[in-house]
């Protein structure tokens, strides 16, 4: 039997792929996110529109709690949005998806970084980067305000770990 899962973000390109491969395994999906999935996904999958920094993500009636959390909402690298915002869409959105999770008591969270976090060049491609998938202790270098947010959400995602005493973990993109 699948697990019910809430993604949010799952209307963005990542989502989409993630949501996608959920379901060709047996899983039941909610979807956290401002925008609509395609039709391709819609019909097969909840979407409960709201924004994460402004709301408490589990407020909404979810019939039961989820086996598992994806986190991928937040705002993606633009250079349109300012500052302020990008702080609020991947910090304040961890945290409140973290804070909700835990006290919801979910044990499973995966949250999505950036390869930004590691500095411009790992980021434009460069081959000589120490390891891919990047490992966890290679040294962080968030260069703009895109790549710091990142960086600090995985923090947040790390502390509310610790003080649950669960494991973070924060797959390398």
């Amino acid at each position: 039997m699948g697990k019910h899962i809430v993604v949010t973000g799952g209307s963005g390109k990542a989502g989409q792929e993630i949501i996608a491969y959920l379901l060709q395994h047996g899983h039941e999906i909610l979807n956290f996110d401002l925008s609509p999935l395609p039709s391709s996904l819609s019909d097969r999958v909840h979407t409960i529109r709201l924004d994460l920094a402004d709301t408490e993500p589990f407020r909404e009636p979810l019939g039961r709690v989820p086996d598992a959390v994806i986190h991928l909402g937040g705002y993606a690298r633009n250079m349109m949005v300012p500052d302020n915002e990008t702080f609020r869409g991947n910090i304040m959105c961890t945290y409140s998806v973290m804070e909700a999770a835990c006290r919801l008591n979910i044990k499973k969270i995966i949250t999505a970084s950036s390869v930004a976090v590691y500095g411009v060049r790992f980021a434009d491609g460069d081959t000589d980067f120490p390891s891919f998938p990047v490992e966890e202790d290679v040294d962080t270098n968030p260069m703009d305000a895109y790549a710091i947010s990142k960086l600090c959400g995985e923090y947040v995602a790390r502390g509310f770990a610790r003080s649950a005493e669960g494991r973070s973990w924060v797959p390398g993109l």
